[in-house]
């Protein structure tokens, strides 16, 4: 570990400066996410700015970091939203950790990489949200899954751009 980071694997280390620009656009992903997203609403579902971010941040790190970047996501989802606390946390760590596995399979994270990454991810958290939830109906969770997917792939560029921005040394 070298002077300025914050640890990681043998591939990658995170340095002091991306965890603040994490903190900085965790707390851009509240804002958006608790007074924006609302009115962005379509077909019944809004883009997801914190699991966006979870998962950028899955794909510019590791499954690891990933995990913890969506328990954070889940928390503060949960907090947002009410008192689905355990359903946001699971779904949102499992989709994180699976898109940082992911990542692996790739040599570099491009525009493709990060739109499958997301869009793979926002899936994957929605159908493990409508099994966690079946009380919501099979119309209205199609339209959370796959709406906020496509929603959530109209965010991901500037936020993965955001995100990779002079944080992650390779």
């Amino acid at each position: 570990m070298s002077r300025g980071t914050l640890g990681g694997t043998a591939e990658r280390e995170i340095s002091w400066r991306a965890l603040i620009l994490y903190l900085i656009l965790l707390a851009a992903g509240i804002g958006l996410q608790s007074s924006v997203a609302v009115h962005l609403t379509f077909l019944g579902a809004q883009p997801d700015f914190l699991l966006t971010l979870a998962l950028c941040v899955a794909l510019l790190t590791e499954a690891l970091i990933g995990a913890g970047a969506g328990f954070i996501s889940g928390l503060v989802t949960a907090a947002i939203a009410g008192p689905t606390l355990g359903t946001f946390l699971i779904t949102r760590i499992v989709a994180a950790w699976a898109v940082g596995a992911l990542r692996r399979r790739f040599v570099r994270v491009g525009v493709g990489v990060t739109l499958l990454g997301v869009g793979a991810g926002s899936v994957l958290s929605g159908v493990l949200y409508g099994f966690s939830n079946p009380r919501i109906g099979l119309a209205h969770w199609l339209s959370l899954t796959f709406v906020g997917a496509l929603l959530n792939l109209l965010i991901a560029l500037p936020v993965a751009v955001l995100a990779r921005w002079k944080t992650v040394r390779l």
